[in-house]
């Protein structure tokens, strides 16, 4: 007996995979690709085994594979997203559901006929479903113009970030933390190649003992000898400055947590700079240097 759970997520996997360069906005038109029923003859061979596996599994792993991979989806094609808890509950029921109608009619289709129709038919009313989430969370973006714009968003070599940062791996003070290191963590990857004790988070990266997968609120910070945040932190953060319904407050909050977490004399390093709060920061706390036209150091004086 294979392991069905197993086996579904490598089915899932495929589906994500395939469809991952296609834009959000077409999962606004209803397409026969989507609807295409994958491993149909694994399904009608194992049938009497899925039924056994749903009566016994719990769904929850398969349901948080779910839910990563769509959050990829959505955050790869548009990083400035706001998907909150909320819509993350909502999107979390989209696919409890779609998971109970298409297991379900695995058990309940008399035929192969009946079992093709009602497993096509459990994919249209997902990618319906999906329609409908995505043009809510567009209206609650900013409108739908805005989601379904599809921002560039690049990995970027290590190299090229430490160049950029004037990030000087015999200076740098330790522990570091890379602030949005990206799904790679090419950065982190490559200071501790170097030795340099340097740890990632990102809402995309693949967990370990020094990469977290969170966003930029959902963790303590603890204490940090530099923090590092190429494109991500200070990017999103200008664009809620700017933003008409965007929460700048949060980051504010956030950039001055960032900044109590550094030891003394820690720095904070990041681009592109943010000269609509450096200028806000008290001189005798923190020494604010531009290296660049982009680039931003913050100091930190005393504790």
């Amino acid at each position: 007996m294979p392991d069905i759970g197993h086996e579904l997520k490598r089915q899932a996997l495929n589906r994500f995979q395939h469809f991952s360069g296609t834009p959000i906005i077409s999962l606004l038109t209803p397409s026969p690709e989507f609807q295409d029923v994958p491993s149909f003859d694994f399904l009608l061979e194992h049938r009497d085994d899925i039924c056994q596996w749903i009566g016994h599994a719990s769904h929850q792993d398969l349901l948080a594979f779910f839910m990563r991979h769509i959050m990829d989806y959505l955050y790869t094609h548009n990083q400035f997203l706001d998907i909150s808890p909320d819509h993350q509950r909502k999107l979390q029921h989209v696919y409890l559901q779609f998971t109970q109608n298409y297991l379900t009619s695995v058990c309940t289709a008399e035929d192969r006929h009946t079992l093709r129709e009602q497993l096509t038919a459990a994919l249209a009313k997902h990618q319906s479903r999906l329609a409908s989430f995505v043009t809510e969370l567009g209206r609650e973006n900013g409108g739908l113009d805005f989601a379904f714009a599809e921002p560039v968003c690049s990995q970027y070599s290590p190299e090229f970030q430490q160049t950029l940062l004037g990030l000087s791996l015999d200076a740098v003070q330790v522990p570091v933390l890379d602030l949005g290191c990206g799904q790679e963590a090419h950065l982190v990857r490559h200071l501790r190649e170097m030795g340099i004790p340097a740890y990632g988070v990102d809402r995309m990266v693949e967990p370990a003992d020094h990469l977290l997968r969170s966003d930029w609120f959902g963790f303590p910070l603890g204490t940090w000898g530099t923090i590092i945040s190429h494109m991500a932190f200070s990017l999103h953060f200008s664009h809620h400055h700017l933003r008409v319904n965007g929460h700048p407050e949060q980051y504010a909050a956030r950039y001055m947590e960032i900044l109590r977490a550094l030891r003394l004399n820690g720095q904070f390093i990041y681009t592109p700079g943010l000269p609509f709060i450096e200028t806000l920061l008290p001189e005798y706390q923190y020494h604010v240097e531009h290296v660049s036209n982009h680039t931003t150091i913050i100091t930190k004086l005393v504790l």
